[in-house]
């Protein structure tokens, strides 16, 4: 049976979004084999965990099931498959912009992000049911979280919207080096944006309009924040004279 317009946009606008993040990904990975910096391979275990937030296995085994007459996966496995991309998020991310800005407090604010997201692990894996619901666009299930389980969640993602991305663009404006300046604007906005549209796409029922306008920003969002960390020599040339640019 073919898919409908609506079931495709859910689908493969999820699987556009792993797939950049999923290259982005090696791309620091690749970086980090020959700069053996511990951000750089923080960073690619980020945008691993913002790819894989979108189900890619499960959306794919639930494109084949569906085109053959078969139905979706359960939104119980689909739950599992991501459940565990918050906490790594924002806690990698909150280490990485603390250590920048107040070293000091990394020995303080990370442990309390990894207590909270053990409790929300906890209830995303051990109290599934308890906590989590479906809704479906077509016949593909989409998760839903209530309760502590919401609560915790939400604390995540609004970590970047509040937190990680305005500390990003406090570097970037204190900064009195024009490359620190460039990235640290750019990544707090990409932080910023992300997150914000994270929210969005939670709360617009899944209409399709509202849904591709969400993922394509969510896309625009990563390559800001993969631009941001490399400033690859394209961006220094357009945006920093030739004295500040950077090998």
């Amino acid at each position: 049976m073919a898919l409908t317009i609506e079931e495709w946009v859910f689908s493969l606008s999820g699987l556009a979004i792993t797939a950049l993040s999923y290259l982005c990904c090696v791309k620091f990975l690749a970086r980090y084999a020959t700069s053996r910096r511990i951000e750089t391979l923080l960073q690619a275990i980020i945008l691993f965990a913002i790819g894989s937030s979108w189900n890619p296995v499960i959306s794919v085994i639930n494109i084949i099931n569906l085109l053959r007459g078969g139905e979706a996966i359960g939104h119980i496995p689909m739950i599992w498959s991501w459940g565990w991309t918050p906490p790594v998020i924002a806690t990698l991310w909150m280490y990485l912009v603390i250590t920048l800005v107040r070293p000091k407090l990394k020995t303080v604010i990370t442990p309390l992000y990894v207590a909270i997201n053990l409790v929300y692990l906890y209830y995303m894996y051990l109290r599934t049911t308890d906590y989590t619901g479906v809704r479906y666009v077509g016949r593909v299930p989409a998760s839903e979280v209530s309760g502590i389980a919401a609560v915790l969640l939400f604390f995540d993602i609004v970590s970047g919207l509040a937190f990680v991305g305005p500390m990003y663009l406090y570097i970037g404006f204190k900064s009195k080096k024009p490359a620190t300046q460039l990235r640290g604007r750019v990544i707090g906005v990409g932080v910023m944006l992300f997150a914000f549209f994270v929210i969005f796409e939670t709360v617009i029922q899944y209409s399709v309009v509202l849904l591709v306008i969400a993922r394509i920003l969510i896309m625009v969002s990563i390559l800001l924040m993969y631009i941001g960390f490399t400033l690859p020599q394209w961006v220094q040339k357009r945006f920093l004279s030739e004295e500040t640019t950077i090998s």
